[in-house]
């Protein structure tokens, strides 16, 4: 006798066999054999799952981070960003320009000159400013 699919799901549900579903958010609580909790809603009964960007867990998840955190996380990695940004800057120096005709010619004529006041911006902003070293700062400190 053939199942239908929705048999099928439901074994699959009933036994934890389908990868990320075992746990859901919309699990049933006494599926898992967790003892009473206060709180849970009413006909459920273990523990609720924890619910974070990455699905729903039973695992202990920590604490979250709080706010000063996230943003002490966020200062970090734009800095971070900021610094290779002006490295790959102060290596490669000015780019080409592709501006069509004469404008764009005498721009890219002109790149080892540019180059050089480039590099001299970056000595000067290095010397006069305390770390870290930025590429918005460099814009902001120059006037770029």
């Amino acid at each position: 006798m053939a199942i239908t699919r929705s048999q099928i799901a439901k074994q699959l549900l009933a036994n934890g066999g389908r990868i990320g579903l075992k746990g859901g958010a919309d699990a049933s609580m006494a599926d898992f054999g967790s003892p009473t909790t206060p709180g849970v809603s009413a006909g459920r009964t273990g523990p609720g799952p924890n619910v974070s960007a990455g699905g729903a867990s039973f695992n202990d998840l920590g604490p979250a981070p709080d706010r000063k955190d996230r943003q002490r996380n966020k200062e970090e990695f734009e800095t971070g960003v900021g610094i290779s940004n002006l490295e790959r800057l102060e290596n490669e120096g000015v780019s080409k320009v592709n501006f069509p005709g004469v404008l764009g010619l005498g721009l890219n004529v002109l790149a080892p000159l540019r180059n050089i006041s480039l590099k001299k911006n970056i000595d000067r902003y290095k010397r006069t400013t305390t770390g870290p070293y930025t590429l918005e700062g460099l814009k902001s400190t120059c006037n770029l």
